[in-house]
C-alpha cells in the first residue's frame, strides 16, 4: 500500500568562470543559477525518493535536501535489478527480452567477460547462465510486454535508470514500483 505525491525542487548551482585579460592574468568568478528536479515521494513502509530524468550527478540536490532537513538525513540508492523487473512483469502475457549486457569473471584465464546479446525475437534467460561466467552480474536489460492487445518496454541498468514506454507503462512503473518498496523491507 503505496501513497504517492509529487514536488519539483529547486536548489541553487555554482557556476564558476575564469576570465584571462590582456595581460595573461586570470581571474576567476562565482555565480549562481538555478538548478531544478522533478521529484515523486513513495511513501510504504519506507520513503523512496524517485528522480523523473535524473541529472548525470544528484550530489548537489542531497546535500541542499540535507542542508533543509537537517543533521541525520540519510539517502541509500536503491539497485534496480533484474529480479526486480522479472518480478513486476512476471504476470504480462507476453514477454520478451530484447537485449541484456552482463558481465562475470573467467577464472581459468583470469579475465574478465563483458557480453551483450541482441535480439529481434528476444533471448531465453537461461542462455545467458549457460555462459558459465562467475559472479554473473547483469548490467542492463530490456523486455518487451505484452498485455491482452496493449504493449510496453521497460528498460533498466544496474544504477538505477529505468527507461518505460508503451501503453503499460503506468502499470509497468507501478509494479516496478510495488516490487522495489517489497525488497526494502
Amino acid at each position: 500500500n503505496t501513497a504517492t505525491s509529487s514536488f519539483e525542487f529547486f536548489w541553487p548551482t555554482p557556476v564558476y568562470a575564469t576570465a584571462i585579460d590582456e595581460d595573461g592574468q586570470s581571474s576567476r568568478s562565482e555565480f549562481f543559477s538555478i538548478s531544478r528536479q522533478q521529484v515523486d515521494l513513495l511513501v510504504g513502509k519506507k520513503m523512496i525518493l524517485r528522480m523523473q530524468d535524473p541529472p548525470r550527478t544528484l550530489k548537489e540536490l542531497l546535500n541542499t535536501l540535507e542542508d533543509l532537513i537537517g543533521f541525520g538525513f540519510a539517502c541509500e540508492h536503491i539497485p534496480i535489478t533484474d529480479q526486480i523487473i522479472s518480478s513486476a512483469i512476471a504476470d504480462f502475457h507476453s514477454v520478451a527480452l530484447n537485449s541484456v549486457k552482463f558481465s562475470g569473471g573467467l577464472p581459468n584465464i583470469s579475465a574478465l567477460a563483458r557480453v551483450e546479446l541482441v535480439s529481434k525475437i528476444g533471448l531465453e534467460q537461461k542462455r545467458v547462465e549457460e555462459f558459465g561466467l562467475q559472479g554473473l552480474v547483469i548490467e542492463s536489460a530490456s523486455y518487451f510486454v505484452k498485455l491482452k492487445m496493449l504493449s510496453g518496454q521497460v528498460g533498466f541498468t544496474r544504477t538505477g535508470l529505468c527507461k518505460i514506454s508503451g501503453d503499460l507503462a503506468p502499470l509497468i512503473q507501478s509494479k516496478i514500483e510495488n516490487c522495489i518498496m517489497e525488497s526494502i523491507l
